[in-house]
């Protein structure tokens, strides 16, 4: 029994490092690890997208996402997992349309791939 205990912990072990490895590749690919991104290139067009999808009409899009996504837009800092958030209430409660949902899937892959600065 202890030797089996021991095999499943050295298996363990294995897999954790096997998986910060991972971890650490995806971070270098998606260039956060470093940092070594440029800000300038979504910043201003991501916050204006997000403020202009907060001005949908209602048919479009639900009041309380259009005022979190004008809170969003307003925000000094913007990550991915903040539209993340609202796109997954979105998409639960049916409260935005297909193209609305696809502007902020969007705005979220710009901010991951190159970054927000913070706002001035």
């Amino acid at each position: 029994m202890a030797n089996e205990i021991t095999e499943l912990i050295n298996r363990m072990r294995i897999l954790d490092a096997e998986l910060a490895k991972d971890l650490e590749e995806a971070l270098d690919r998606r260039a956060l690890l470093h940092g070594e991104f440029d800000p300038k290139i979504a910043g201003d067009g991501v916050r204006e997208l997000l403020q202009q999808l907060a001005t949908a009409p209602d048919s479009q899009l639900d009041g309380g996402i259009a005022r979190k996504l004008g809170e969003l837009a307003s925000r000094d800092i913007v990550f991915p997992s903040h539209i993340k958030v609202l796109l997954d209430e979105c998409a639960f409660a049916s409260l935005a349309s297909g193209f609305i949902m696809r502007a902020m899937n969007m705005a979220m892959e710009m901010i991951e791939k190159n970054g927000i600065p913070p706002k001035n």
